[in-house]
């Protein structure tokens, strides 16, 4: 009997399909290699004997200690708060881009993606010019105007720091909700607002 053709086809590799296939298969043995061989390393403890025994005690010695600890719960807040100040901004100038009819929307769309061409290095100094507690212009400018006893600004805590980082990643955040938006139908605004939905709302 002949063979069914299907699963012939199947084997039927063109060239690019080849070398797609071997280049994912090299990248993925080359990302997955080391990430299998740290996971078994971090299990993996020697016992008495000499022998090999697969344990979790490495995992809790690490969270066992208070300044793993602590790293650990500034490192979440650094990127939650970073990535709160990116949407915070990003969100609404995509908003304002993709759906209003605000003047001058192709000049800002490209303004909004100048951080991209910054170094976050030189911003990272710039604001630590502006709101440094010892050497911050703002923190005179605040300090002098206000009567302040000491500088409400601290660009080095944790929240400063996630303020400048949220900066720089407002450009990303923009990006993916401004296609989000552009390729949203407009007819779902206008339905909503004919429903009698306000502009929160919708």
């Amino acid at each position: 009997l002949p063979l069914p053709r299907a699963p012939l086809a199947l084997l039927r590799l063109t060239p690019e399909q080849g070398v797609k296939i071997v280049v994912g298969c090299a990248a993925s043995l080359m990302v997955l290699w080391p990430v299998a061989t740290l996971i078994h390393g971090s299990v993996s403890l020697e016992d008495a004997g000499g022998g090999m025994v697969y344990s979790l005690e490495n995992y809790a010695d690490i969270l066992g200690d208070r300044r793993i600890r602590e790293a650990l719960l500034t490192t979440l807040a650094f990127t939650v708060g970073s990535t709160l100040v990116a949407a915070c901004f990003g969100i609404p100038l995509a908003w304002l881009t993709a759906r209003t009819d605000m003047p001058g929307r192709r000049q800002f769309d490209r303004l909004y993606l100048l951080p991209f061409f910054i170094s976050s290095f030189q911003g990272a100094i710039a604001w630590k010019f502006l709101a440094s507690p010892k050497i911050g212009i703002l923190n005179d400018l605040l300090v002098g105007s206000l009567g302040l006893s000491a500088p409400p600004l601290n660009i080095h805590s944790v929240g400063g720091m996630a303020f400048v980082e949220g900066l720089f990643l407002t450009p990303i955040m923009y990006l993916f909700a401004n296609a989000t938006l552009t390729a949203m139908d407009p007819r779902l605004e206008e339905s909503s607002r004919v429903a009698g939905f306000g502009v929160v709302q919708t």
